[in-house]
């Protein structure tokens, strides 16, 4: 399991959400700690990067970036950004 922190810059784009979009990337968050590598590869030529992006909300209106960091000592999710289009 992962524990998944937010970048500072991301509170206040919460913040800004509909209620809606809170409550999917609550969703999220929950995915995140389980599966964070099921996300898409921010940069199509490295695959295998941990930086990653994954869609949300009932229509995939949502969008987060992050960064996995997998290791023994320390595996964790820090979300860097997120944007909601919906």
């Amino acid at each position: 399991m992962f524990d998944v922190v937010l970048d500072d810059l991301v509170q206040p784009q919460l913040d800004g959400f509909p209620h809606a979009a809170r409550l999917a990337f609550a969703e999220l968050r929950v995915a995140l700690e389980l599966s964070p590598w099921s996300g898409e590869p921010a940069h199509a030529n490295h695959p295998d990067s941990p930086t990653r992006t994954m869609a949300f909300g009932p229509h995939r209106e949502g969008l987060a970036g992050y960064v996995i960091i997998d290791r023994t000592d320390r595996r964790q999710v820090v979300i860097v950004e997120v944007a909601w289009l919906g």
